[in-house]
């Protein structure tokens, strides 16, 4: 029998612009562990995905089944709403009507004996998808590219109240990921989509001693705007800024948030135990950097 506690660390990764017509699915990607806490690597799983109304336990709106294949660090990416469908509509779930929970079942041996399982909320629902099902998205009459809570608001979720913001400022312009020696650890911070920095940023200090230099810690121990919670974004929260206040964003959002067009920034998303993910914001090119170059920090926090 698999330990259910360490079978699964999952957040979701919202792929669509906030501007865009919806698409009918939604990234969910997770690190699958056996029972003795060792990563279950390059292996085909089975996977079950049911979306619950109200509770924890609440009835399914939605179930269907997945079938993907871990990589070399035990991670998998699935879109919900893309598998085999067992019940339900996914176009069909009124997200206005939440909260929604997401119970994931999984077979490492890649059938169907659901031997280990999990229910989390689904905090963040993505705002083209909640604003499709109503026509009103809540009294707070927040905008990209509002200045708010410290930063410049680059991402909403559904209820239109909360969100994400980036510094009004770059924490840095040349500081590493990992300084040397000593950068070369698997810190496992694969994590991306909105908030997935806040699980690297916890990888990242857990995972290099106070001698080593990191990004994720400027940004740790940063107090700006009143507030202390600040961290380094995930890949996907990087391209997000990039899409939605930086050279990217359409008038009259473009770089209005001043970012460097000279140079990388980097996300908090490790690639391998040398490499990290950044984006250079004189175009929309995310690339790996060897994780003691140097490259502009940016801070963001959510509300």
């Amino acid at each position: 029998m698999f330990n259910k506690a360490l079978y699964l660390i999952g957040v979701f990764i919202f792929t669509l612009n906030i501007y865009a017509q919806a698409p009918e699915k939604m990234s969910y990607q997770g690190v699958v562990r056996d029972s003795g806490g060792t990563l279950v690597t390059n292996q085909t799983i089975g996977m079950q995905i049911s979306i619950l109304q109200a509770s924890p336990t609440g009835s399914p709106v939605y179930v269907e089944t997945h079938s993907p294949t871990t990589n070399s660090n035990g991670l998998f990416t699935v879109e919900i709403g893309t598998g085999t469908i067992i019940s339900g509509v996914f176009s069909n779930i009124d997200w206005a009507l939440g909260p929604f929970y997401v119970k994931n079942e999984i077979d490492i041996t890649g059938g169907t004996n659901y031997t280990i399982n999990g229910t989390s909320e689904l905090l963040s629902v993505p705002y083209a998808l909640y604003s499709r099902s109503t026509a009103s998205v809540g009294p707070c009459q927040l905008n990209i590219g509002d200045i708010y809570q410290g930063g410049y608001i680059f991402y909403l979720d559904g209820t239109g109240c909360h969100g994400l913001v980036a510094n009004l400022l770059d924490q840095s312009q040349g500081y590493p990921y990992a300084s040397s020696p000593g950068y070369s650890v698997n810190t496992q911070a694969y994590y991306s989509g909105p908030h997935g920095g806040k699980f690297n940023d916890k990888m990242i200090l857990t995972s290099y001693s106070n001698s080593i230099l990191t990004a994720a810690e400027l940004c740790e121990n940063l107090v700006s705007g009143g507030y202390d919670d600040w961290y380094l974004p995930s890949k996907y929260e990087l391209r997000l800024m990039y899409l939605n206040i930086g050279p990217g964003a359409a008038m009259p959002n473009t770089n209005i948030a001043n970012f460097s067009s000279t140079n990388y920034y980097w996300s908090s998303t490790e690639e391998n135990i040398d490499a990290a993910w950044a984006q250079h914001f004189s175009g929309n090119v995310p690339g790996p950097l060897v994780k003691p170059n140097t490259a502009h920090v940016r801070a963001i926090r959510s509300f």
